[in-house]
């Protein structure tokens, strides 16, 4: 629920077409992910989607249902997931923290701004540069991985090592019944003894 503010994004009126005009959702809450339980350091675990917390949680919670209790000793099993987004949250985060350089140009452009005595410019500047910045968690290698879709699959085979095909499908709004068809055929071709499937998105 951290990055829902419906004081900043909430117009009750509707008119304002750069908010939306409702409050309802969704929300998970009391959600708790511990990196350390899936042998991940703190630097990669801090740069999550909360799509590959969610799904590593709930893959361990499914496969215990399942009589399988932490990493097997390498089953033929696959993961398929649906998602249609991959990593919203922090994808979204990555393309604010990247837009900082057109941002601060649209800010320059200003007539006020512009009026203000170029001291006042660059201390104005500096200090957007350092407030925007503060908002996000840095750039790291573990960026880009903790944003794709794909990668959250592959974070659940390789700690649970699955042996078998893992891959993410998007079919837009069918993307968690096309992964859950693509499932049943391979364990009916018997490429697979186990598969685990669902649709995932936040």
């Amino acid at each position: 629920t951290g990055i829902w503010d419906t004081d900043l994004f909430f117009d009750e009126t509707g008119q304002d077409k750069r908010r939306v005009g409702t409050d309802l959702g969704a929300f998970v809450r009391g959600f708790q992910f511990s990196g350390q339980q899936f042998k991940m350091p703190p630097t990669a675990a801090a740069q999550l989607d909360p799509i590959h917390s969610v799904t590593l949680v709930t893959a361990r919670q499914a496969l215990a249902d399942a009589g399988i209790d932490g990493p097997t000793d390498g089953i033929r099993a696959s993961v398929i997931l649906g998602n249609l987004q991959g990593g919203a949250t922090r994808r979204g985060e990555r393309w604010l923290q990247l837009s900082q350089p057109l941002m601060l140009e649209t800010i320059s452009t200003l007539p006020g701004f512009k009026a203000l005595p170029a001291m006042a410019q660059r201390g104005m500047t500096e200090e957007f540069q350092a407030a925007w910045g503060d908002k996000f968690l840095p750039m790291t290698g573990e960026s880009l991985c903790g944003v794709l879709g794909n990668i959250a699959a592959a974070r659940v085979a390789h700690h649970f090592n699955l042996h078998g095909p893992t891959n993410v499908i998007d079919a837009a709004c069918a993307s968690g019944l096309a992964a859950l068809e693509s499932s049943v055929a391979q364990l009916l071709s018997g490429r697979v003894d186990l598969a685990l499937t669902g649709g995932v998105d936040m």
